[in-house]
C-alpha cells in the first residue's frame, strides 16, 4: 500500500487579555487552534490507513485549547481534538480548587475492518442474513457469486460520554460521582456453521449501549473513617440473535440445515451498594470493616430452542427465559 499526504497547517495564537481598567488583577488565559487543509492519494488497502481515525481530505480543525482563571479563583478549560470528523474528541473541566471539580469528556472512536468485502447476504446491518436469490446453487458456483455479491464496510464506532463531579461539603466529607455512557453500533465478523459439513463467513450487527454509574461518600475525622458507595452497570443489546442462510442448501435435512443460528450477549444489568469503616489504632495499626451486596440479572431473554431445522425433533426446554 502507498499513502501520499500533503497537510498544510495554520496555528494561532490567543495572548492573555488585557488588564481591566478598574486595576484588578487580570484573569490569565492560554488559548491556541490548529486548522488545516489535508489531501491524500492511497493506493492498496485504505481500511488500514484510518483504522481508529477519520483523515478524511478536506478543512479540519486538528486542535483547540481554552483555558482561564478567575478573578474568584475558578480554574476553566476546555480543549477539542479532531472536530468534525469520525474521531473527534471533547473535554472541559472546572475547578474550584479545596472546594469543588467537575469534568466531562466526549469521545469517538471509528473502526473500520474493511471497505472492499464481499457478501451474498442481505440485511448485514441487522440480525437476520438471508440469500437473495440461488440458494443451494453456489457451492462452486464462481459466476453466481460475481453476479448477486454486494459490497459492504465492515465498521463500527464508540460514542463515549464520561462526566463526573468532586464537591468538599466540609474538611471532613467529600461527595463524588462518575457516570460514563458508551454506544456502539455497525458489525464485527462472524463465523457461523450447518451441522458438521459446512461453514459460513458472517458479519454480526453490533447494536449496543453501556451505562456506569459509580457515586460515594466519604467522611474522615481522626481516628474515623467512614465510607459508602453506590454502584450501577447497565447493558442493553438491540440485537441478542443472530440468523443466517444456508448458501449450500435450500431445504433441511437431518444431517444439514437450510439456516444457521448462534446467540449474542443478552441485556443485563448489576447494582449494589458497599460500605466501609476504619478506625486508627495504637502501634501504626487500623481496624477495618468492608461489607457490599449487589444484583446482577440479565433482561430475561428468551432461550433459543435446541434447533431451527425443521427435520430434526425438537427437544424440550427445561425453562423459556435464560433467568440469570
Amino acid at each position: 500500500m502507498r499513502m501520499r499526504t500533503v497537510v498544510t497547517t495554520i496555528a494561532l495564537a490567543v495572548f492573555p487579555m488585557a488588564v481591566s481598567a478598574q486595576g484588578t488583577t487580570s484573569p490569565s488565559t492560554g488559548n491556541w487552534i490548529d486548522v488545516g487543509i489535508r489531501g491524500s492519494d492511497i493506493s492498496g488497502d485504505s481500511a488500514r490507513y484510518e483504522r481508529y481515525r477519520d483523515l478524511g481530505d478536506g478543512l479540519f480543525m486538528e486542535g483547540l485549547r481554552l483555558k482561564r482563571e478567575t478573578t474568584n479563583g475558578w480554574f476553566l478549560d476546555f480543549a477539542a481534538d479532531h472536530v468534525g470528523r469520525l474521531d473527534q474528541r471533547y473535554t472541559g473541566g472546572f475547578t474550584l480548587p479545596g472546594n469543588f471539580k467537575g469534568w466531562a469528556i466526549w469521545d469517538q472512536i471509528p473502526m473500520l475492518m474493511s471497505n472492499s468485502s464481499l457478501t451474498i447476504f442481505d440485511g448485514v446491518d441487522t440480525g437476520v442474513l438471508r440469500v437473495s436469490s440461488g440458494q443451494g446453487d453456489y457451492g462452486s458456483n464462481v459466476p453466481l457469486f460475481t453476479a448477486t455479491a454486494q459490497r459492504f464496510d465492515i465498521k463500527s464506532r464508540r460514542h463515549i460520554f464520561q462526566g463526573g463531579v468532586q464537591y468538599l461539603a466540609t474538611p471532613a466529607l467529600t461527595l463524588s460521582t462518575k457516570v460514563q455512557h458508551t454506544d456502539r453500533e455497525g458489525v464485527i465478523p462472524y463465523g457461523g456453521s450447518f451441522g458438521h459439513s459446512s461453514l459460513a463467513e458472517t458479519v454480526a450487527p453490533v447494536n449496543h449501549t453501556l451505562t456506569d454509574v459509580d457515586a460515594g461518600a466519604e467522611y474522615v475525622r481522626d481516628p474515623v473513617l467512614v465510607r459508602v458507595g453506590y454502584t450501577a452497570s447497565v447493558f442493553n443489546n438491540q440485537e441478542t440473535t443472530l440468523e443466517w442462510d444456508n448458501p449450500f442448501q435450500a431445504t433441511d435435512t437431518s444431517s444439514t440445515p437450510s439456516r444457521g443460528r448462534g446467540s449474542l450477549p443478552p441485556s443485563s444489568s448489576y447494582y449494589g451498594v458497599n460500605g466501609l469503616v476504619s478506625f486508627t489504632l495504637p502501634r501504626r495499626s487500623r481496624l477495618s470493616a468492608y461489607v457490599s451486596a449487589g444484583s446482577l440479572k440479565d433482561a430475561g431473554d428468551p432461550i433459543m430452542p435446541f434447533t431451527i431445522n425443521s427435520a430434526v425433533a425438537v427437544q424440550p426446554l427445561v425453562r423459556d427465559t435464560v433467568d440469570g
